[in-house]
């Protein structure tokens, strides 16, 4: 029992580490004038953003959406940075935790019995690091929404897909993502 509890902590501590951080990136004015974001999705780095063939993330990304004055874009963007902060509290508070619970079970003088606070605190970790997970990518969704918004603003069209092209308004058979 004591052995699985380690490992499940251990194994959830190793999944949280090897996620990427955001490194340094290219920058983009926000004068240029206003053209369609792209989104490029990537195996490892997910989601990215580009303008004129820059890469746009962060500060950019954010004077670029907020130029709208579009409400619904600034909220969705807004809902994305709390949500990123949240989620890295969360990660870094619960990854914290899971290696508090680690070494407090491993400091354990008894062998055959669990300290229930050590273990308390590595699973209570555990599942603070896993909804900070879910802050994270909530974060990452409502960014993903305030670029399409962005998008169909600058486009003027009120159906957009998810490859922003317009949706045919005749009936058909067919699955399609609209937002």
């Amino acid at each position: 029992m004591r052995m699985g509890i380690k490992l499940a902590l251990f194994s959830t501590l190793i999944v949280f580490v090897g996620n990427p951080l955001l490194g340094a990136q290219e920058t983009v004015s926000a004068s240029q004038p206003k053209k369609a974001i792209v989104c490029k999705w990537t195996t490892l780095g997910g989601m990215k953003y580009f303008l004129s063939g820059q890469k746009v993330d962060g500060k950019d990304l954010e004077q670029t959406v907020f130029s709208l004055k579009d409400a619904e874009a600034t909220r969705l963007l807004k809902q994305s940075e709390d949500s990123n902060t949240l989620g890295w509290i969360g990660i870094g508070g619960g990854g914290a935790l899971m290696v508090a619970g680690l070494i407090g079970l491993n400091q354990d003088n008894h062998p055959n019995t669990v300290n229930p606070v050590w273990a308390t605190a590595g699973l209570g970790g555990t599942v603070i690091a896993v909804a900070g997970a879910f802050l994270l990518q909530q974060g990452r969704t409502s960014q993903f929404a305030a670029v399409q918004r962005y998008n169909q603003v600058i486009h003027g069209e009120v159906d957009m897909s998810f490859n922003t092209t317009k949706m045919p308004v005749m009936p058909m058979l067919a699955f399609g993502m609209k937002f």
